[in-house]
């Protein structure tokens, strides 16, 4: 069986089963033009708030830190400061957003008065809930790894089938095929991250502690992934690896 190398793509989930819009994850501003134009006037940005003063990048700040919303040419400047709600989202700054619901035993768990300077919103930023996901982004049901035509017919492999996806060193999870002719390259796998709850085929959903179960499990790709490891950090390499694909 031939094997597929294993890209890094930034259209990284938002959450668990979900893929992001690729101009809502905040990784889609920066482009290496910009980086190479700040590299070559880095001397026009301030030490101390990383801000371009004046120059070709003027008002930008240094390295374009996360999130960069929009693509290149909308020119967001980078995010400083998270939660700085001093100035407009456009500017540089971003709003604190409630995660785990709204109110808990009738007291509010918004952050009341907080909001990005011009928002339309001032009572506070509701949770990222199922409702406003429906109408942002893809809801994916089960993890999947997208794969291209050529390969999934040289492998026998049919759009929606169960798959194996195997590493170099014995691990292998069981994931959908997603067939593209465009997404990936021929030679190419890709798989989301942030899936869990199944471990090389099997559904662990009876270990979460009651009523704590996601809606969604998948396996996790890292259980494949290479033996490339930071001895400091205790960080495996999970940006890339070999892989071997075929029919569940």
């Amino acid at each position: 069986m031939r094997c597929f190398p294993y890209p890094c793509r930034r259209a990284l989930p938002l959450d668990r089963g979900l893929r992001a819009s690729p101009l809502r994850v905040g990784f889609t501003g920066q482009s290496p033009e910009r980086m190479k134009k700040q590299q070559q006037n880095w001397h026009t940005f301030d030490f101390t708030t990383l801000e371009a003063k004046g120059g070709p990048c003027n008002g930008e700040y240094y390295g374009l830190p996360w999130p960069c919303w929009g693509n290149a040419e909308m020119g967001h400047p980078g995010t400083p400061n998270l939660y700085d709600t001093s100035k407009r989202v456009a500017d540089g700054e971003l709003c604190f957003r409630a995660r785990f619901g709204t109110e808990r035993n009738g007291e509010s768990l918004l952050a009341e008065g907080s909001y990005p300077l011009g928002s339309e919103i001032e009572g506070g930023y509701p949770e990222f809930s199922a409702d406003l996901l429906k109408k942002l982004a893809e809801l994916q049901q089960e993890m999947f790894a997208e794969i291209n035509i050529a390969d999934a017919n040289d492998a026998g492999i049919r759009d929606g089938q169960a798959m194996w996806v195997e590493g170099p060193e014995g691990g292998r999870i069981e994931v959908k095929a997603k067939v593209t002719e465009h997404s990936v390259a021929r030679g190419v796998v890709w798989m989301p991250f942030h899936f869990g709850g199944k471990f090389q085929g099997k559904d662990l959903r009876e270990k979460y502690p009651k009523g704590s179960d996601p809606y969604v499990l998948g396996e996790a790709c890292n259980t494949v992934f290479t033996y490339g490891y930071d001895s400091v950090i205790q960080m495996q390499e999970t940006k890339a690896s070999l892989c071997r694909i075929r029919p569940a």
